[in-house]
């Protein structure tokens, strides 16, 4: 990183610690490993205190594998010397930054190779400082970057594992497939939703049209033979550079079986309704002509009946009484 960045970084975590300590000083604990008492005096020269940040400097002399530091996750920053940076250096930062994993690591050394410091920097130091060159803004803007960095890093992946504890919990599947069509990443629902194992799915085709912003139903097959209904909902991402698409599917299987129990119900239900109005017809039109004969025989009685022979009355009467007894 260059000087102009470092410096940059260095104002811009100033402005922080004074805006969010109110004025209030802060104190910036720095543990320095491996360092002469040549080291220590000129890093207490260079680690001068602002008016928001006071510095702080324990030093222990020896790097050890099986070292143990005092009070070690109370410190902010550790500046670890390195005279070369050679395979047993190496080795040493490494043990370093196992004892220390919470704690962001600034590397000082002789060694002026940008090879070596890629290298250093690779395995997790912060920020690698040729000793040579280091003068008050260059080593203070480096420890407010590193510190800053660090804490950028813990949130993020804090945030990551978050995410993965929900994606990993989801009981909706979550597919990612990329713009081939290649199947990239699934979360455990999605090895239950297809009764088949992560490494069989992973890195073959999707086999479902996947288009963004668009939710529509997918029969999937199970090795079983076991079919089941998904519905799916694709949203376009972006995955490890490349464009991709996330599908989130949900097993809806029970719902259309029971939206089929429904149909079929009232499929039923509209039968035996049509079956009820046909019986209710035929009932009436079966009521209705007898009770027209009786009707019909009665006026007879009641208009003529002084003009009719007994014969005649009694016929009426039988008449009468056969349209009852067909009628119950």
């Amino acid at each position: 990183m260059s000087s102009v960045a470092l410096v940059s970084s260095g104002k811009r975590f100033l402005e922080l610690c004074n805006k969010e300590a109110k004025l209030d000083i802060r104190l910036i604990r720095v543990m320095l490993i491996g360092s002469d008492s040549d080291d220590e005096r000129q890093l207490r020269i260079l680690l001068e205190d602002t008016d928001v940040v006071r510095f702080e400097l324990v030093c222990v002399e020896q790097v050890s594998v099986d070292v143990g530091y005092p009070h070690q996750d109370e410190f902010d920053v550790i500046l670890l010397v390195l005279p070369v940076i050679s395979n047993q250096y190496l080795d040493m930062f490494t043990a370093v930054r196992i004892r220390v994993p919470q704690t962001p690591i600034i590397v000082l050394t002789d060694t002026d190779e940008t090879s070596l410091t890629l290298e250093i920097i690779g395995r997790g130091a912060k920020d690698c400082l040729v000793r040579k060159h280091i003068n008050n803004h260059f080593l203070t803007s480096s420890i407010f970057h590193a510190i800053e960095r660090h804490r950028l890093e813990s949130e993020l992946r804090s945030r990551e594992a978050r995410f993965s504890k929900v994606i990993t919990h989801s009981a909706d599947g979550i597919i990612i497939v990329d713009n081939d069509g290649i199947v990239r990443f699934v979360n455990p629902a999605v090895e239950a939703l297809f009764g088949r194992p992560a490494k069989d799915i992973l890195d073959t085709m999707f086999g479902f049209p996947a288009v963004a912003g668009e939710t529509e139903e997918i029969d999937i097959l199970r090795r079983n033979q076991e079919q089941v209904v998904a519905e799916m909902r694709v949203v376009e991402i972006e995955w490890e550079g490349d464009k991709a698409y996330l599908a989130s599917l949900r097993d809806i299987t029970q719902r259309k079986q029971l939206e089929h129990s429904l149909r079929t119900s009232l499929a039923k239900e509209r039968e035996l309704g049509e079956l009820k109005t046909r019986f209710v017809s035929m009932a009436s039109h079966e009521l209705r002509t007898p009770l027209a004969i009786i009707q019909a025989t009665s006026d007879s009685l009641i208009h003529y009946l002084d003009r009719m022979d007994e014969e005649q009355r009694v016929n009426r009467c039988a008449k009468i009484r056969f349209q009852i007894a067909h009628m119950t």
